[in-house]
């Protein structure tokens, strides 16, 4: 039942031949509904303060709550799901990238890379999904492609693969505040990215210390307070700029459930809306095959359930 508001690993670690993930063929929807009586009301959800939310089961892509879904909003460092799965489809762990003066002089969040300094892809992609480092996301844009503009319309071009049909990234970082994508979107793109087991580990990590080419150690510190403050807590990435204002995806398991969250533009740090949603959500979550059943007190957005986008090119 939903609320609406008023694989394969795709990177080989360590060597080997790159894996593509592929979804399997999404099944048809079952056309007929339980009767209203046999399921019981869901709790009202919490509210919460970011104008775009989602609340799904991570594995089967079942749709617990659901505000404007499909507005279309800058998503600042929610990109960078896209821009590692990429990496991840073109590259082995032990690529080494050489760093351009343009990766160098990115801000504000960065690891602190110099022109000329040449760091293995594994090490970079903790520094890319942990600290969100900005410079790392440019160097791998020129490493995977011819310039950072061919790396922007590859990504665009992959979401599209996926089904995304409301997503447009204009920077590996997500700094460029023109990109869009919508929380119908960003949480199919993190449902796709968890077949991965290697984006799934990364992401799930709290700290991670890189060595630096000048010699240095750096201790990367995952920006997802999730991680640290939430129970159960195993991903995925946080995102903020001036215009976007704070963006989450928020993923969490208990027993055999794992729950998503997205929130894209809240106004403040959105750890306490992910927390309020996430326990609502393993409150109301039971099992059920059962397809929803819409309530006719919901009127922002339509039901919508996440599988009918399994379709990747």
């Amino acid at each position: 039942m939903a609320q609406e508001a008023q694989g394969a690993d795709a990177w080989t670690p360590l060597g080997g031949a790159v894996a593509v993930a592929s979804f399997p063929a999404a099944s048809p929807m079952p056309q007929t509904l339980a009767p209203a009586e046999s399921l019981p009301p869901l709790a009202p959800a919490p509210r919460v303060a970011a104008p775009s939310v989602v609340v799904a089961n991570l594995d089967t892509g079942e749709i617990l709550f659901a505000k404007r879904p499909d507005d279309r909003r800058p998503i600042a460092s929610l990109t960078k799901i896209m821009t590692a799965m990429i990496v991840m489809e073109t590259t082995q762990p032990t690529d080494v990238v050489t760093v351009s003066k343009r990766a160098a002089r990115q801000e504000p969040t960065k690891l602190g890379l110099r022109r000329g300094q040449r760091m293995d892809v594994h090490d970079l992609l903790y520094a890319l999904l942990l600290h969100s480092s900005n410079d790392v996301a440019v160097a791998f844009a020129e490493h995977v492609s011819d310039s950072v503009d061919s790396f922007d319309a590859m990504m665009t071009q992959r979401a599209l693969g996926l089904g995304l049909t409301d997503t447009w990234f204009a920077s590996p970082s997500g700094l460029n505040d023109n990109g869009y994508s919508t929380a119908r979107d960003v949480a199919a793109m993190t449902r796709w990215a968890y077949q991965s087991p290697t984006f799934a580990s990364i992401v799930a990590t709290r700290s991670y210390t890189v060595a630096m080419p000048s010699g240095g150690r750096i201790q990367l510190r995952n920006l997802n307070d999730l991680l640290f403050d939430y129970p159960g807590a195993i991903g995925a990435k946080t995102g903020y700029t001036s215009r976007s204002h704070w963006s989450l995806v928020g993923v969490a398991k208990r027993g055999s459930t794992r729950l998503m969250v997205v929130l894209l533009g809240d106004p403040a740090r959105p750890f306490g809306d992910g927390t309020k949603l996430l326990n609502w959500g393993f409150r109301v979550m039971r099992p059920t095959s059962t397809p929803v059943q819409r309530s006719p007190r919901l009127r922002d957005q339509p039901v919508f359930d996440l599988r009918h986008r399994e379709r990747v090119g």
